[in-house]
């Protein structure tokens, strides 16, 4: 039996910013194993997703991966309206909170796999973090209670808003919550969920 995964992210046409510019293609190179998705099956794809294929919609990301290989890899609707720029596989979205059960799930695997502790200290990972004190742990990353300063609350320092519109990187908001001089509050002592925690994942 065909086993496969693919990915799907509802693109949310104001926070959006599209790497490969205002006229990529629509579809990324695949692998070799790409004859195993046929004809066929990529029309009903593209059916799938027809209604949102416009000028004049958000829509959808589309990967399909089979033993980690891109087999597909399409774009449909816009990533952002205003400016008429379409969705591609190359599309980044401002995910936000929805990448945390994710983060977490994946942090759950490499857990199971006694690869990583929740008692670890975070600096373990994270030697930046060492001046916070050895009481922040990859539990209290994952249960949002870390005390660790939310990036959107510190002046970034390209003096732009924290805002997707106005594109930064994960590397930037770690950086700029790395750089505070200390934690909100002692780790575990009370719960701050805010995405700081996940990036840190």
């Amino acid at each position: 039996m065909r086993r496969w995964a693919a990915v799907l992210a509802l693109a949310l046409a104001s926070c959006t910013h599209d790497t490969a510019g205002t006229a990529p293609s629509r579809a990324a190179p695949v692998s070799a194993e790409a004859e195993w998705l046929d004809a066929e099956t990529k029309a009903q794809i593209d059916a799938l997703f027809a209604e949102h294929d416009r000028a004049d919609t958000p829509g959808y990301a589309v990967g399909i991966i089979k033993d980690g290989r891109l087999v597909f890899a399409k774009g449909y609707g816009q990533a952002n309206l205003d400016d008429q720029i379409p969705i591609t596989p190359r599309t980044s979205f401002h995910l936000a909170s929805l990448s945390k059960q994710f983060t977490a799930a994946a942090i759950a695997l490499l857990i199971l796999d006694g690869q990583v502790s929740l008692e670890d200290p975070v600096s373990k990972y994270l030697p930046e973090t060492a001046r916070f004190g050895p009481d922040l742990r990859v539990k209290h990353l994952l249960y949002m209670t870390s005390g660790l300063p939310e990036y959107m609350s510190l002046p970034r320092k390209s003096g732009m808003p924290w805002y997707s519109a106005y594109y930064f990187t994960r590397e930037e908001a770690l950086a700029a919550t790395l750089s505070a001089d200390k934690l909100d509050f002692a780790p575990g002592t009370r719960p701050g969920p805010t995405p700081t925690s996940t990036t840190c994942c």
